[in-house]
């Protein structure tokens, strides 16, 4: 009989949220689609809720603010608290640059896996957690391979 593997923890960095929301050839929107499927459980955090607030609030309209924060809210599986963050900050200060810090405490504090980015910070300079791009995750992780040639 074949043993099931252990579900993925990944934790989505904003930016695939924001592509993933805004475009629907995307593989980021294929990764949040699978994450709504319960393909793997995906992990976020209050930070990524404010980021996506601010960011909808400045590009698109409040009410597409409000629709995005639901979105992830609905489909995250677990939530970092600032609490859990607020502990790890000091200890990974130097590893990446500060605005991707609460990203980094923040998976952390969740025993993610993973983090899924298209930051080039994530992909290349730290070594904490092992990082996916998108199109990455899609083709190795969710073994999506007709999908993977998708852009982000």
């Amino acid at each position: 009989m074949k043993q099931d593997m252990p579900i993925v923890r990944a934790y989505f960095d904003t930016n695939v949220f924001i592509v993933g929301i805004n475009e629907l050839c995307s593989n980021s929107r294929l990764a949040l689609e699978a994450a709504n499927a319960g393909k793997f459980s995906l992990l976020s955090s209050f930070h990524i809720f404010d980021e996506l607030d601010n960011w909808f609030r400045a590009y698109k309209s409040r009410s597409e603010a409000f629709r995005a924060v639901s979105i992830v809210a609905n489909i995250a599986n677990e939530v970092a608290a600032f609490e859990e963050i607020k502990k790890l900050l000091i200890s990974y200060k130097d590893v990446v640059p500060e605005d991707d810090l609460p990203h980094l405490c923040a998976a952390k504090a969740l025993g993610a896996d993973m983090i899924i980015s298209t930051n080039r910070h994530f992909l290349e300079e730290q070594n904490i957690i092992k990082t996916k791009t998108p199109k990455e995750f899609v083709a190795e992780v969710l073994k999506l391979h007709d999908y993977f040639k998708i852009n982000a």
